[in-house]
């Protein structure tokens, strides 16, 4: 514990934005986590809604959640495009 609390005050935009506007890897990590608990979720829903349906009846497709997952999935993957700056020439 003792060690993560150094590293932390070593990186204090660990998990935030930078200064400059981009993210550190830790907060695509936030991306992944939440991107895979959405996608369980959704998957489960639908699963269990299929199962109780078995025998006759509709069941939900959990489809928000799923893509929700997805795409917070994919964001974890890296940062996001940015528009080329201007070069600056002195």
């Amino acid at each position: 514990m003792a060690d993560t609390a150094e590293w932390m005050r070593k990186n204090p935009h660990a998990g935030k934005s930078l200064p400059d506007g981009t993210a550190t890897p830790v907060a695509y990590n936030g991306h992944m986590t939440v991107g895979i608990i959405a996608l369980v979720i959704g998957v489960g829903v639908t699963a269990v809604s299929c199962v109780a349906a078995s025998g006759g009846g509709t069941y939900i497709v959990a489809w928000g959640a799923i893509l929700f997952g997805i795409v917070e999935i994919l964001r974890g993957f890296g940062p996001p495009k940015r528009p080329d700056e201007p070069s600056r020439t002195e």
